[in-house]
């Protein structure tokens, strides 16, 4: 059997619509899309294009969107932007926040902003009224809450947190990097919202991001240098990239609700049969509401790393973790949060679906992680490893 792709969390390979129009970009539309003349023109189309497929997708004015080089720089972006631009003292986030999102706050930290991290209950869910009690506390000038967790798939409460926020006029940033064509709201409503988008997620390639945020929101751009992106985000765009994210946007945005629904049949029909055939397993949020292409496990006494590294070599393709993370040595930082200890926390496996997978490529993954196990508990126990 050819090899088995189940880490569409890390990133998803380009659709063929993306592929065709990076092409023709590259060919047409290669020159800058600020200049005036002919073609500067045809540039500014793609540019204009893409940025309507984007907001289509996400349900947003076309206005509110303004491209970035990727999720990292739009985390950074946004928290730069909404933090410096108001008044406040104090950066709330959540203990489930991506990496990106860590690293902006860390360095809005060293900039004189008060960090506080909200921890997630047991189960990996942000209680709501403990995050806007967080955030009300004090002086805040920005607030994190990640839409849906990239390690196990859990949905966070964002819509309570943006309307209370909101309320207050407080600026929610939500990471909704795995939202689309995962979930049916990609962001929550209100217009204190600042939204972060990844192409390379989606079906384009990495190297093109996107921030929304309302068009008379305040915000000190993160990257000067120009007047690009409605005085939001300075430099020449990425236009082939951005070009490819808007036709994976506009892929999606006709899909409907069938291929998230098909991913969660084929995810849950999955675990059951797992549980049934391999003893030390802890499915994360099996009885939540998760990402429906997501799986996420902790395994017991076997390091999640040497999972991955065995299925890899039996030509299956699955992760430990944030592939931002993916190849140290730590554990979890989401986990560890959650309250797991480090080495049960090293435990971790996900298993992240596409639109594309098959139940037949499910059933050879059970197969093999099920003697994959086995294998890797039986050289534990000779070698004297627990």
């Amino acid at each position: 059997m050819r090899r088995i792709y189940l880490d569409h969390n890390a990133t998803s390979p380009p659709l063929p619509e993306a592929r065709a129009l990076l092409r023709q970009v590259l060919a047409t539309g290669w020159a800058n899309p600020a200049s005036a003349h002919l073609e500067g023109r045809q540039a500014r189309a793609f540019l204009d294009t893409a940025r309507e497929q984007v907001a289509r997708l996400a349900r947003v004015p076309v206005t509110s969107i303004f491209f970035t080089s990727g999720g990292t720089e739009a985390a950074h972006a946004a928290l730069h932007g909404a933090a410096l631009a108001g008044t406040g003292e104090q950066i709330v986030f959540s203990g489930l926040e991506h990496a990106a999102v860590r690293a902006a706050v860390a360095g809005l930290a060293e900039r004189g902003f008060r960090p506080v991290e909200v921890p997630p209950g047991r189960d990996g869910v942000m209680d709501a009224q403990r995050f806007i009690s967080a955030c009300l506390a004090g002086d805040t000038a920005v607030a994190a809450l990640i839409r849906a967790h990239n390690e196990t798939g859990l949905v966070q409460p964002v819509q309570a947190v943006a309307d209370a926020l909101g309320a207050h006029g407080i600026p929610l940033v939500v990471d909704a990097v795995q939202a689309p064509g995962r979930l049916h709201s990609i962001l929550p409503r209100g217009e204190h919202v600042l939204g972060l988008l990844s192409a390379h997620k989606i079906g384009g390639l990495p190297g093109a991001g996107a921030v929304v945020a309302a068009a008379d929101r305040p915000m000190v751009p993160f990257l000067g240098g120009g007047e690009q992106e409605r005085r939001r985000r300075g430099g020449t765009p990425p236009l082939a990239l951005i070009a490819a994210m808007g036709a994976a946007a506009a892929h999606l945005a006709g899909q409907g609700s069938e291929p998230r629904e098909r991913m969660g049949r084929l995810r849950d029909e999955f675990e059951e049969e797992l549980l049934h055939e391999a003893e030390g397993i802890e499915i994360l949020g099996r009885e939540m509401a998760r990402l429906p292409n997501t799986c996420a496990f902790l395994v017991e006494g076997v390091p999640g790393e040497d999972v991955v590294a065995a299925l890899d070599m039996v030509g299956v393709a699955v992760s430990s973790g944030s592939a931002c993370s993916t190849g140290s040595a730590r554990p979890s930082e989401s986990l560890l949060a959650m309250g797991y200890d480090r080495d049960r926390a090293r435990g971790l496996v996900r298993l992240s679906l596409g639109s594309g997978t098959t139940r037949a490529e499910m059933d050879h993954v059970r197969e093999v992680l099920v003697t994959v196990l086995g294998r890797l508990r039986r050289y534990g126990a000779a070698s004297g490893v627990s």
